[in-house]
């Protein structure tokens, strides 16, 4: 169950997205962390409202897969594939990365 609702984190991503602050700034006012503003905005970017919601489960191989290759393919960061994935954590990404490169496609 995710900590912030919907409406919250949609009020913080128009308020910085108006230009009314910094991430830092924005995180004050709302009494949120840094990183949510930023995975917020980056989420409401590239998905609209739909990357605000909280998706919950698990992830086929195939689609990890692709992560690492888009991430490949563009340059892109851990941060801004989870962002263009809608995977709630980037750290999720860092994760699959880590997993593959240790050990492969056998753990995926």
């Amino acid at each position: 169950m995710s900590m912030y609702t919907v409406e919250l984190k949609k009020e913080v991503v128009e308020y910085y997205l108006a230009g009314k602050g910094s991430f830092t700034d924005t995180a004050e006012k709302f009494y949120v962390d840094r990183g949510d503003v930023r995975k917020w905005v980056a989420a409401y970017r590239c998905h609209g409202p739909d990357g605000l919601t909280t998706k919950n489960g698990t992830y086929t191989g195939e689609f990890k897969l692709s992560v690492l290759k888009y991430m490949q393919d563009t340059g892109s960061s851990a941060r801004n594939a989870a962002a263009h994935f809608n995977i709630p954590g980037f750290t999720t990404v860092c994760k699959w990365k880590s997993i593959y490169i240790e050990k492969g496609l056998d753990d995926f």
